[in-house]
């Protein structure tokens, strides 16, 4: 078998406007290394897209975005090559049709939740848990910023019928205990006469890495009316630790193999107890950035684009894809 290193035939299937789109990030990541890698949009025409990677005759094809798809084109696709789904959503079959409309068409399917893994096993052909990746180049490892003018930071949109948990959360830390929360991301209009926050709209990017770079805590929910399931949280995580952002989660299944608690981020369970580690790490600055300055490392060492996508490869080559 051989080993990460050699250059193969990489097609990708998703959005191509832009790089907030895991498609573009992945094509530049395998472009980096050497690989030939042809992408094309999911939304052109679908008989010219079978066309041109016919053609193009890749080791794999790569499908970066879950919903949207024509069943009947993928299975086309994984007819005249072998066909990988990366998954990057936590959902579980019972809340999301994704899996149901395309059983059995992927020949592998990587997931970022591992508590996904034996939920998908009759919906996938094969499934492997791959981690989330930090894109360096397109997000940016933010160097330490002196000037933490904001308190704290909130990145994501309000999801009211995924998460309530966020929302009720927001409006209790800007109301009822008074922190001057941030919020970045979209759809937060209905939402502004009850939550006090400081808006900051939409942002990606090295813009939204600058902006993270300033925030003191960043802060993350569970998705509440998702299973908890393991390693089921977002990967707005890895982009608050990679632009050096203190980050306080709530605490999922699995965390302490991914991060360890108080030396990479810290946890907590109840609303109280976010409440009170707001109120100690504000007044611990030392504390606070040494934490946020571990994990950025622990990112930048361990989960960036460049790594991630090697253990793409490793996981295809042990099933014999691209060995000669």
């Amino acid at each position: 078998m051989r080993e990460v290193g050699w250059t193969m035939k990489i097609a990708i299937l998703g959005c191509t406007e832009s790089f907030y789109h895991d498609g573009m990030r992945l094509m530049a990541a395998f472009e980096r290394k050497g690989h030939s890698v042809l992408i094309c949009d999911f939304r052109c025409n679908t008989d010219a897209v079978i066309a041109k990677i016919k053609v193009f005759a890749p080791d794999f094809c790569i499908v970066t975005i879950g919903r949207g798809y024509n069943s009947e084109v993928l299975k086309k696709l994984s007819e005249i090559t072998y066909l990988v789904h990366w998954a990057y959503d936590e959902y579980t079959p019972a809340e999301d049709s994704l899996y149901a409309d395309v059983r059995g068409i992927y020949h592998l399917t990587m997931v970022k939740s591992r508590g996904l893994l034996n939920m998908l096993k009759p919906y996938c052909q094969d499934v492997v848990w791959m981690p989330m990746y930090y894109d360096v180049v397109y997000d940016g490892a933010t160097e330490y910023c002196k000037d933490k003018s904001l308190d704290l930071l909130f990145v994501g949109d309000p999801h009211p019928k995924q998460s309530l948990l966020r929302q009720e959360y927001l409006r209790r830390l800007g109301g009822e205990d008074n922190f001057a929360v941030n919020i970045v991301g979209n759809g937060w209009d209905p939402y502004k006469r009850s939550i006090q926050a400081r808006y900051l709209g939409c942002a990606y990017g090295k813009i939204l890495s600058s902006i993270v770079a300033h925030a003191k805590i960043g802060l993350s929910f569970k998705n509440d009316l998702l299973a908890d399931i393991e390693l089921g949280f977002s990967d707005r995580i890895l982009k608050l630790m990679g632009a050096r952002c203190f980050v306080l989660m709530q605490n999922v299944q699995g965390l302490k193999e991914v991060f360890v608690p108080g030396t990479h981020v810290v946890t907590y369970d109840t609303y109280k107890e976010l409440r009170d580690k707001i109120r100690y790490y504000l007044d611990h600055d030392v504390e606070r950035d040494t934490i946020a300055r571990q994990g950025q490392e622990l990112v930048l060492r361990e989960y960036t684009i460049d790594k991630v996508t090697d253990l793409y490869l490793q996981a295809l080559g042990e099933r014999g894809v691209g060995v000669s």
